[in-house]
């Protein structure tokens, strides 16, 4: 088989993808050149078309080197595509985020905010909001425990669901509180901050499936299959909430 070299323009990793293809290719068909062509031999003759039948073995044979040659190309063709539209793509965000930035840009100044002026009142905040979401998503994953029938058997479902229901929304409004006040604290550093885009997307979702799909199945005690489903959503959800909060102090 002839190794086929990329071009100088293509970017290392490109021709690292070529190179461990052509890799592979050697192992599977060996170095011979004729290997495959005796291979597709072989197997017109166990078919039983021997006799005359030379110039179809030929045929099978360039065949096979013609496509043997051919797909390394199509592969270096495919990577330099996804290599062109991943570097379009990342000049696309590189824009957007600069645009983004430009929008979301307030003009303030967070020395002027209470909570930067007193050392124990974002503190405080902070503390309200965590416990507001360990109350919320505590009581949510009670009611998710029993959904997927390893937790609470003693009740239904849908009575568990109604009598934590309270203390959900009471959770819920200290977060709402909390929140936007430790928002304004530092608008954008908290608008420019991926952790806080994704906390704030998951939250979203969350919320929604909460009092749309998991509300509705868990006050009509659903079989275990269906309700197994529902909460293990519920949780994953819930978790994702979490780590976009905890990573906000880890990404920009």
């Amino acid at each position: 088989m002839d190794l086929i070299k990329p071009p100088v323009a293509i970017p290392g990793f490109v021709q690292s993808g070529v190179a461990l293809f052509q890799v592979i290719h050697l192992l599977r068909h060996g170095t011979n050149e004729n290997s495959a062509r005796v291979d597709y031999q072989r197997a017109f003759l166990r078919r039983g078309n021997v006799g005359g039948q030379n110039s179809g073995i030929d045929s099978h044979g360039k065949g096979a080197k013609i496509r043997n040659h051919a797909s390394p190309i199509l592969w270096l063709f495919f990577l330099g595509a996804c290599n062109w539209l991943g570097s379009r793509y990342n000049a696309y965000l590189a824009r957007m985020k600069g645009t983004v930035r430009r929008v979301l840009q307030i003009n303030y100044d967070p020395a002027t905010n209470p909570l930067n002026n007193n050392e124990w009142s974002f503190p405080l905040l902070e503390i309200i909001h965590i416990a507001g979401f360990a109350l919320a998503i505590g009581t949510i994953f009670m009611v998710d425990l029993r959904l997927m029938g390893i937790g609470m058997l003693r009740q239904r479902a849908s009575q568990l669901a109604r009598d934590l229901a309270p203390w959900t929304l009471g959770g819920f409004a200290a977060v709402l509180i909390s929140g936007p006040l430790i928002w304004t604290s530092n608008p954008n550093m908290y608008l420019l901050n991926s952790g806080f885009q994704f906390k704030m997307a998951a939250l979203l979702v969350a919320l929604l499936y909460q009092y749309t799909v998991h509300r509705s199945v868990a006050l009509r005690d659903p079989s275990r299959p269906t309700g197994a489903l529902v909460g293990i959503f519920s949780v994953a959800l819930w978790i994702s909430v979490i780590a976009g909060g905890l990573f906000i102090a880890f990404t920009d």
